[in-house]
């Protein structure tokens, strides 16, 4: 029987356009900041440390095989594909130090259990070693889609084609697919109605069911962060494959129709109240 953590050891990205490889690396990136702010370590909780080092690691090495799959497409790389895997490569050294101070976290909660096996209290680096891994990873889908959009331009301008992965989206859709891209839109119950939480611009209820319907995004239930301390886990909106598709095709548009793709600090939770969804 596999254990609830064998869902963080991600797979290097399939043989699959390098933009659009990154944006399932961004979707991944997300799926393992959700759960390391989701953890809460215990006395016991040194193998699902190790774990949670296994996946980042993984995920490093994804985003090395990002960068050699645009090598291996184009042998020559302009600036703007240089600055692209640059950008990257820094992502998956920083990957390696949020796995090593998991390794480290790991270690100290393992010593500890030798120590005083009937002990409670974790020392306080453990929860030092934890806080910087999620910083090291806190920007990385913003970085991978930075990094996406980059590539899928320079591939559109050297090999135009039309845009029909987008037909039929309006400009609220377009939008929604890529703050969903960035990992920033969840979805959360309260008193049987639904709220959409997003960081970039007004994201309605009305246009993800939109999303839904047309297959282009998905929702992993109670995986998210909760909105306020104390508050159960949220909803975390993802792209499906065909999502991928669409929003690297609005990303390779000279002024992205779907929003700005700077990158931008993660606001922490908050309690203030979600507002009603529409």
């Amino acid at each position: 029987m596999s254990s609830p953590t064998d869902a963080l050891l991600f797979d290097v990205p399939a043989s699959r356009p390098p933009s659009e490889q990154l944006l399932d690396l961004a979707a991944d990136y997300t799926r393992f900041n959700d759960a390391l702010s989701l953890f809460r370590p215990t006395a016991a909780s040194g193998p699902a440390l190790g774990a949670h080092s296994a996946s980042v690691a993984r995920l490093t090495r994804a985003a090395l095989a990002s960068v050699q799959a645009v090598h291996d497409q184009w042998p020559y790389l302009n600036a703007a594909m240089v600055e692209a895997t640059v950008r990257i490569k820094q992502l998956a050294y920083l990957s390696g130090g949020a796995a090593h101070h998991l390794s480290e976290a790991q270690a100290a909660v393992t010593g500890a259990a030798l120590a005083d096996p009937d002990g409670t209290s974790l020392p306080d680096s453990v929860n030092r070693q934890m806080q910087l891994a999620r910083e090291l990873t806190a920007l990385a889908p913003e970085a991978a889609l930075a990094s996406a959009t980059g590539i899928a331009r320079e591939t559109q301008r050297r090999h135009p084609t039309a845009q029909s992965a987008t037909a039929g989206l309006n400009a609220a859709e377009l939008a929604a697919l890529h703050a969903t891209a960035l990992g920033q839109v969840v979805v959360t119950q309260s008193q049987a109605r639904e709220y959409v939480h997003s960081r970039t611009g007004v994201v309605r209820i009305g246009t993800l069911r939109s999303l839904e319907v047309k297959g282009l995004i998905t929702r992993d239930p109670a995986t998210a962060p909760p909105a306020f301390d104390g508050g159960p886990p949220q909803d975390r909106i993802r792209l499906t494959s065909d999502g991928v598709t669409a929003t690297v095709s609005v990303l390779a548009l000279p002024t992205a129709a779907a929003g700005p793709t700077a990158l931008s600090v993660p606001h922490a939770p908050t309690a203030s109240a979600p507002g009603r969804a529409r």
